[in-house]
């Protein structure tokens, strides 16, 4: 009951007589070394987040915000279940590629098999999106490494999961997965250059010339 009168009302909307004797700031809650107020803390900083990875804003900082969170169409949800009909859970395998002109976007290819069939195909991106469909491309708002899982439900409504991981960051000039000597190459080798490059990746801005933008933005993700 209090999680909900806290979630309606937020804790400024709690009258003090039902709060006063909280310690906000010495007593640890059991197994951890977070306060009451290091779990808000904590709380508003996820949810901060989780906002700006779905493509909202927050604005201004400070006082009086105003969260601007963006409305999704409602898509069913896969019900994880074991085999109870038919055969074996389906088998999955994911295909990831790297888009090449954009950092930041993946196409998914998800093959899976069952002897009852593949009923459906739902895709969970990390980054608190998802979507259904065999074959998709996707654009992150963030950069960051980033877990992709595909659950597949065969015709018994049995499900089956297979997952990979990507590093999606604007200095992985060859998209690797890591930045590193290769992408600094690609930087000097066309450095100066304007519009024709050996390989117009290392323009990582796009603003026609490779200058020092995009050397700094192999040097912000060195290593990553």
């Amino acid at each position: 009951m209090g999680a909900i009168i806290g979630t309606y009302l937020g804790l400024s909307g709690i009258p003090d007589k039902y709060k006063s004797g909280l310690d906000r700031t010495g007593a640890v809650f059991s197994n951890s070394g977070y306060t009451f107020n290091g779990v808000i803390a904590v709380c508003e900083s996820l949810a901060r987040d989780a906002v700006r990875l779905r493509g909202g804003t927050i604005a201004p900082d400070g006082a009086d915000e105003l969260w601007t969170i963006p409305a999704d169409a409602a898509q069913p949800l896969p019900l994880e279940t074991w085999p109870g009909s038919g055969d074996d859970t389906p088998s999955v395998s994911i295909s990831l590629h790297r888009d090449q002109a954009q950092w930041n976007k993946v196409t998914l290819v998800a093959s899976a098999s069952d002897g009852d069939g593949i009923a459906s195909i739902h895709w969970f991106f990390g980054d608190l999106s998802y979507q259904s469909g065999s074959s998709l491309s996707h654009t992150y708002s963030a950069k960051g490494q980033y877990e992709i899982v595909a659950y597949a439900t065969d015709g018994g409504g049995n499900t089956g999961w297979s997952s990979v991981t990507v590093s999606l960051h604007p200095g992985d000039l060859d998209r690797s997965g890591g930045v590193n000597i290769v992408d600094l190459n690609m930087v000097l080798i066309d450095w100066g250059k304007t519009g024709s490059f050996v390989d117009p990746r290392s323009d990582s801005d796009g603003s026609g010339t490779v200058d020092i933008i995009d050397l700094n933005t192999v040097l912000v993700d060195w290593g990553k």
